[in-house]
């Protein structure tokens, strides 16, 4: 990189049109996406949130809500632990 224009103006329709493509593409993908494979995935959450909101390669929301996910999920699958483990007594 040369310059010190890291991030160019955007045409609105070009940036516009890539929006509904990944939207697109995220649909079908979305399903197939888990917490462990994102990108910094091996780090404790708050660098890892930080390494993801400088890295404009990385989208940041997406992440979050798979993130959040797989939070839940592990919340609900020790619940879920508890209250068998409950029962069988």
């Amino acid at each position: 990189h040369i310059g010190m224009e890291v991030m160019p103006q955007r045409d609105s329709a070009y940036h516009c049109f890539n929006q509904l493509e990944f939207k697109k593409i995220y649909k079908q993908l979305r399903p197939r996406f888990n917490k462990e494979n994102l990108p910094y995935s091996f780090l404790p959450f708050h660098q890892k949130a930080i390494k993801w909101a400088l890295n404009p390669a990385v989208f940041i929301l997406p992440n979050l809500l798979i993130e959040a996910e797989g939070r839940w999920n592990r919340f609900k699958q020790t619940l879920n632990e508890i209250r068998w483990r409950w029962l069988a007594k």
